[in-house]
């Protein structure tokens, strides 16, 4: 375990193990905590067991590819300012509830507020009808744990914006990890496209007026290309960020572990079905 993460004065070192440890730990601890939280005892136990032994013997049978991975070295100077960078960006986008929120947020800071204050599994009564909380609530339910065993749900927004940043910066160090980024103008680079990456919005209006017939005029603002029955969106990476935090911070992590293995069938199942419980769109996107 200790060879994992090395820190000195001057840099930081993180190994592929070093790497897959924090980030399955990231993708399936919200896992375990549905398990327990939502299911009878009878049967979450025995199913987490099983995900557990799973993940232990995928561990050892893939041991020796992890170690071949590339390790990734940040000069201190760069952990910090990316640190810090991330908690801005984090901040600047509402994330934390500290600044204007992207109209998304009303879904997801009742959901939060919904997870925290409520008994699991969450069920609501309108008009005589019980309904359960269905929603992708991968993203929500660590912070929404905290906040229920701390009796704190005015302090479950801000645990979400963390939890958020921590993952966001495990999506960073995959980027570096995918890219080879092994210098500081590389990784200076590799993070910028990770956040600014978008789709060509000039060429999907082109094919989209193509494609749909009586097309109206597209919303620049709000990047969809519509007509009175089609609506398509591209949206950049900060957009993502800033609407749809929950469903994108797990599906980019899991991409950067199954770049490495992208050519083995039997990788997917483990890191691809995790990310049904954060969002079905970006399973579906990976998986084709």
């Amino acid at each position: 375990m200790k060879d994992m993460l090395k820190i000195n004065i001057h840099k930081i070192r993180i190994n592929g193990i070093g790497f897959f440890v924090c980030a399955m730990s990231y993708i399936y601890i919200s896992i375990f905590i549905f398990l327990i939280g939502w299911l009878k005892p009878a049967i979450s136990i025995p199913i987490s067991i099983i995900i557990l032994l799973a993940l232990y013997e995928y561990y050892k049978k893939y041991k020796k590819n992890l170690e071949k991975v590339t390790p990734i070295y940040m000069n201190i100077k760069i952990f910090i300012g990316l640190c810090i960078s991330l908690f801005v960006l984090c901040w600047v986008l509402g994330l934390t509830g500290f600044a204007i929120q992207a109209e998304d947020f009303f879904k997801h800071n009742g959901i939060l507020q919904d997870l925290t204050n409520k008994s699991w599994p969450v069920y609501y009564i309108n008009q005589e009808e019980t309904s359960m909380l269905t929603y992708y609530i991968g993203q929500y339910i660590v912070p929404a744990f905290f906040g229920k065993i701390l009796s704190a749900p005015n302090l479950t927004l801000i645990l979400n914006g963390i939890w958020g940043m921590l993952g966001l910066f495990l999506a960073v160090l995959g980027v570096f990890k995918v890219t080879k980024a092994d210098t500081t103008d590389k990784q200076i680079k590799a993070f910028g496209i990770l956040l600014f990456f978008s789709t060509c919005l000039v060429i999907s209006q082109v094919a989209g007026r193509i494609i749909i017939r009586n097309q109206g005029v597209a919303d620049l603002n709000n990047w969809f290309i519509y007509n009175d029955e089609y609506k398509l969106q591209f949206s950049n990476n900060i957009t993502l960020l800033r609407w749809v935090l929950p469903q994108c911070i797990v599906p980019w992590i899991v991409f950067t572990i199954l770049y490495d293995n992208r050519f083995d069938i039997e990788h997917y199942v483990i890191l691809c079905l995790p990310i049904l419980f954060y969002s079905s769109f970006s399973f579906i996107g990976i998986v084709i």
